[in-house]
């Protein structure tokens, strides 16, 4: 079983999974495969308390143990938030991978924006680019290093 343990550190958050490993371990029959993400390529979430209501698609940062709406001002965005979740409930951040979603560019790249994503890169704070539109529908998280702007 893991475990999800956040620490807070200033002004970075760090995740630190941990996993129980068996004291024995036995060889069995193979089980079947698993699910590959969406359009084919390997999703990476956690699931973590919301701290506040959280659109799909926002990008989010952790604080005291939940996350948070964040924007282009800060540096610490982990992921965006997988679906429209109320505070106080578990959302699903995905790090990387294929999220359902509406309304996109397809073929574009988007960038964490004052108000959520969008295809415009800001002109000021942090740019981080967080994916593209795979289609109208799909969106692949791929999450670029922030990078401060003048």
């Amino acid at each position: 079983m893991s475990q999800l343990d956040i620490r807070e550190f200033g002004r970075f958050d760090t995740i630190v999974v941990e996993q129980d490993i068996p004291d024995i371990v036995t060889e069995g029959v193979q089980g079947p495969p698993g699910r590959s993400g969406l359009d084919g390529s390997s999703d990476t979430r956690i699931r973590i308390e919301a701290g506040e209501f959280i659109p799909a698609l926002y990008p989010v940062r952790v604080s005291g143990g939940k996350v948070y709406k964040t924007d282009n001002m800060s540096a610490a965005v982990i992921g965006l938030c997988a679906e429209d979740t109320q505070a106080g409930f578990v959302a699903e951040v995905v790090f990387s991978g294929g999220v359902a979603a509406t309304g996109l560019v397809p073929g574009a790249v988007y960038f964490v924006s004052d108000n959520g994503i969008s295809i415009s890169p800001p002109t000021v704070g942090y740019q981080m680019r967080v994916g593209r539109a795979a289609r109208a529908d799909l969106f692949i998280v791929n999450l670029d290093l922030p990078i401060l702007l003048n």
